[in-house]
C-alpha cells in the first residue's frame, strides 16, 4: 500500500511538471505579438502616431484624435457634442481639460498615464520595470485567449491574446472616476495594415454601465509631430 501511493504521489508530480512545462511562457507570448502586428524593428522605428477615430456614445457622435511621439509625449481630443475633452501628457506633468477647465493629473493617475503615452511599452518591458505574469486562457469573443497581467507599481494591466493568431484582441484595466474605480474593457478587432505594422481598426469599450465603438480612420506614422503639438493651450 506504501509503495502504491508512493508511485502515485510520483505520477501526480510528473503530471504537474508536464503540465507547468507545456505552459506557454507569458514573455514569449508578448514576443509573438510584436512580431505578428510588424516586427521589433519596424515598431522600434515608429517616432511619432497620429490616430483618428469616429464613434457614438449614447447616441452622441463622438470624434476623438490620440496623438503620441517619442518617447512619452501624448495627447487625445475628443469632441462629443458641445464637451471638448483633451489628455495631455508631457515632460512628466499631466492634465486633462474640459472645455476651459483645466485640471491636473497626478499620483498613481500620473504614473498610469506615463505608462500608457509610451509609443512602444512593450517593446522596453525592462526598462518600464514590467512584470508579466501568465494567468492561463480565458474565451474572448468565442476564442480561446491567453490572458497575460502586467504589472508594475502604477500599472495593473490584463492583456489578452488570441491562441490562434497572436493578435491582442482585448485588455482590462482599472479607471477612477468620480463615482469610484470601474475596469474598463477594450475590445480589439479588423487588424489592417499601416506602413508594414497591424493595427485594430474596430476598437468597443465597455466601462461599468457604458458601452463605446469607435472605428478607427486613419492612422499616420512619422509624420514629425512637433513638440509644440504637445503644449496644454489655456
Amino acid at each position: 500500500m506504501k509503495n502504491g501511493l508512493i508511485v502515485f504521489l510520483i505520477i501526480l508530480l510528473n503530471i504537474r511538471y508536464a503540465k507547468a512545462a507545456d505552459s506557454p511562457n507569458a514573455y514569449q507570448i508578448i514576443q509573438k505579438y510584436i512580431e505578428v502586428i510588424g516586427g521589433r524593428e519596424k515598431l522600434s522605428k515608429i517616432e511619432d502616431r497620429t490616430t483618428q477615430m469616429k464613434g457614438n456614445v449614447q447616441k452622441v457622435d463622438v470624434d476623438m484624435t490620440i496623438y503620441q511621439k517619442q518617447p512619452d509625449k501624448f495627447k487625445q481630443v475628443i469632441h462629443a457634442g458641445e464637451v471638448e475633452q483633451t489628455i495631455l501628457f508631457s515632460n512628466d506633468k499631466g492634465y486633462v481639460k474640459i472645455n476651459d477647465q483645466v485640471k491636473d493629473i497626478l499620483g498613481v493617475e500620473l504614473a498610469k498615464l506615463k505608462n500608457e503615452s509610451t509609443l512602444n511599452l512593450l517593446l522596453n518591458l525592462d526598462t518600464n520595470v514590467i512584470h508579466l505574469t501568465y494567468l492561463g486562457i480565458d474565451t474572448v469573443q468565442g476564442k480561446p485567449a491567453y490572458k497575460i497581467l502586467l504589472k508594475n507599481s502604477s500599472l495593473n494591466w490584463i492583456h489578452y491574446y488570441d491562441v490562434a493568431t497572436g493578435f491582442k484582441v482585448m485588455d482590462v484595466k482599472p479607471v477612477v472616476g468620480a463615482q469610484g474605480t470601474f475596469l474598463q474593457e477594450t475590445y480589439y478587432s479588423d487588424f489592417r495594415p499601416v506602413d508594414g505594422i497591424n493595427f485594430p481598426f474596430k476598437i468597443r469599450q465597455k466601462l461599468g454601465q457604458q458601452e463605446m465603438e469607435f472605428d478607427v480612420t486613419s492612422i499616420k506614422l512619422n509624420t514629425g509631430l512637433s513638440d509644440s503639438e504637445f503644449k496644454l493651450e489655456q
